[in-house]
């Protein structure tokens, strides 16, 4: 005797399906809403940046974004061009050392610059406020 399963109408699955996406997704966003006012807005500082010191961090930023930009441009375009290679049906070993060394040299500088960029942020606040900036209390300008 073969056994005869059930068939559940497929549109009935599909609103079930939405009707448990669409829960989630409500309670994503509730949660998140809820989450971010417990927490305070994201421009409110634990201790308040001075005008001086919110200007001082601008200019840094800027100078980093000035000195990391390239880097961070030829950073892709040296991976774009080693998966191109790796594609290939014979990949040359050489050239893709070479791009291997040239991604380390740029990635290795590029950290460089986000250390360097991180101190320079860092002396800019006062030590209690570096404190809090390193528990993740002091909110980005």
């Amino acid at each position: 005797m073969a056994s005869v399963t059930p068939r559940i109408p497929w549109k009935w699955l599909f609103f079930v399906s939405l009707f448990f996406n669409l829960s989630v997704l409500f309670s994503f966003v509730v949660f998140q809403t809820l989450d971010r006012a417990a927490s305070g807005s994201s421009k409110a500082y634990h201790f308040p940046l001075s005008q001086e010191q919110k200007q001082a961090i601008q200019a840094i930023r800027r100078a980093y974004r000035v000195n990391a930009q390239p880097i961070r441009a030829e950073l892709k375009h040296t991976r774009q061009v080693l998966w191109q290679t790796l594609t290939q049906a014979q990949p040359d070993s050489t050239v893709l050392d070479s791009l291997k060394k040239r991604i380390v040299e740029l990635d290795y500088t590029l950290r460089q610059y986000i250390y360097h960029y991180y101190i320079r942020e860092m002396l800019v606040l006062t030590p209690q406020q570096r404190q809090e900036r390193l528990k993740g209390k002091i909110a980005q300008p």
